[in-house]
């Protein structure tokens, strides 16, 4: 016997299908960034994308399946859109997601700090940027922040500038965390893996360890050291530049808190990341492993 849904289901399902297909962005629909020119925020550096990221979304959008978006969870707090962040932070967990957030985003930069190099980035960027009081110096730094970066200059000279933290997604979320083991395959990312490469310092970095209902917070750095340097890409992005940070698997000693951890180079190592003439991923071989944490 053969069954036939009645006309009613039928009905339904048109309207659902109908309503679905109006949520689908097609790839006709992404606009066009305007590239190869310098960054303004910081015109000393040459940002000249090969690919816009929305073209790159573009050429995705034809190779895969559409998908319905998950809405996002908006909650309104002082904090706004780092919020939002952290909402999705805790929904995109999938290692199948390109670039999926697989670190939870937030760092510190201690006012009092006594390393003469990370004193002499943030006098440095102040100076470049007039004291822009947008810019996060200290405090505890959360995505979508306007923060100090060290890339290098035309000349392959180190300088700092001024970038936002994360990488605006389509749907308006940060995507401040990249695979550092996938990176260099990605659209998104490959690019600034071969010709944009930074620096974010700081003095520690935070992480939550999930225990059961319980999330404990805990401040991570380097064994014996007083700062930190994330190794991170940046790409052009209207006229400013957003950068994202390195992720990799965790030191032995913070396994327990969290299965991710920012690739924190050593200082000497420095140079070499900026320096594209380097490979990348010989670089990222020297990241530090020896690492000290504490309840924050």
């Amino acid at each position: 016997m053969t069954w036939a849904l009645p006309s009613s289901t039928n009905t339904i399902r048109a309207r659902i299908t109908n309503r679905w297909t109006k949520n689908i962005r097609t790839a006709a629909s992404i606009p066009t960034l305007s590239h190869g020119s310098r960054c303004p925020s910081h015109p000393s550096i040459s940002c000249g994308l090969k690919e816009s990221p929305c073209a790159a979304g573009s050429r995705r959008a034809n190779a895969l399946p559409a998908t319905i978006r998950r809405p996002r969870v908006l909650i309104r707090t002082k904090a706004g859109s780092a919020r939002a962040a952290d909402e999705h932070c805790r929904r995109t967990t999938s290692p199948n997601h390109e670039g999926a957030i697989t670190m939870c985003g937030r760092y510190y930069i201690a006012e009092d700090d006594a390393a003469e190099d990370l004193q002499r980035i943030i006098a440095e960027v102040n100076r470049r940027h007039h004291g822009d009081p947008s810019i996060k110096t200290s405090g505890e730094i959360r995505p979508t922040d306007t923060i100090p970066v060290l890339a290098n200059t035309p000349s392959l000279r180190p300088g700092a500038y001024a970038m936002r933290w994360g990488y605006t997604m389509p749907d308006g979320t940060p995507m401040f965390n990249a695979r550092s083991e996938t990176a260099s395959s990605k659209v998104m990312f490959k690019d600034g893996m071969a010709q944009r490469r930074c620096i974010i310092p700081a003095s520690h970095y935070f992480e939550w360890e999930k225990r059961g209902k319980e999330r404990l917070k805990y401040a991570i750095g380097t064994e014996g050291g007083s700062m930190i340097y994330m190794a991170g890409i940046y790409r052009k992005e209207g006229n400013r530049a957003a950068c994202t940070i390195l992720t990799r698997d965790p030191a032995a000693e913070i396994a327990f808190i969290h299965n991710r951890m920012p690739v924190i180079l050593p200082a000497e190592a420095v140079a070499d990341w900026l320096n594209i003439r380097y490979d990348a991923m010989d670089v990222l071989r020297a990241a530090m492993l020896n690492m000290e944490y504490r309840p924050a």
